[in-house]
């Protein structure tokens, strides 16, 4: 998939917070998104047959400027619910880097390995991308 905007600006801690505490709410309860603000899926990856990682960007609206990435995790289960987190990636903070590196150490192991396994292709292709435009 991997077809990403290259228009970025500052993630504030609202964006952030929204993103890690707000927005699992509002895909669970099927509420209205944040006004003004869109996302978009850029790439998935599968660890294995029971972990889905979905990577999505935080757009303004306004500007169309990426705000932040979302990465939407889900752990499958046979005889349970499913295990889902949200990991906000925000972009030229480091106090809000460090917030989200606080969160990614309660994932639990799994979803953790598969993570790290992927992160560092989705860094990679962004990367890529970027020096293509």
């Amino acid at each position: 998939m991997l077809v990403f905007t290259f228009s970025y600006s500052q993630t504030t801690e609202e964006e952030y917070n929204y993103l890690s505490f707000d927005y699992p709410e509002v895909e669970e309860n099927e509420l209205t998104p944040k006004k003004g603000y869109h996302l978009n899926e850029v790439d998935n990856y599968m660890y294995g047959s029971i972990i889905s990682y979905k990577f999505y960007e935080f757009i303004y609206d306004e500007t169309g400027d990426v705000k932040a990435y979302l990465i939407r995790i889900e752990k499958f289960k046979k005889n349970k619910a499913n295990k889902k987190r949200f990991l906000c990636i925000p972009i030229g903070s480091e106090e809000l880097t460090r917030k989200m590196i606080s969160k990614r150490k309660l994932l639990g192991a799994s979803m953790q390995l598969g993570l790290d396994i992927y992160y560092s292709v989705f860094i990679s292709n962004l990367i890529y991308k970027f020096q293509k435009t």
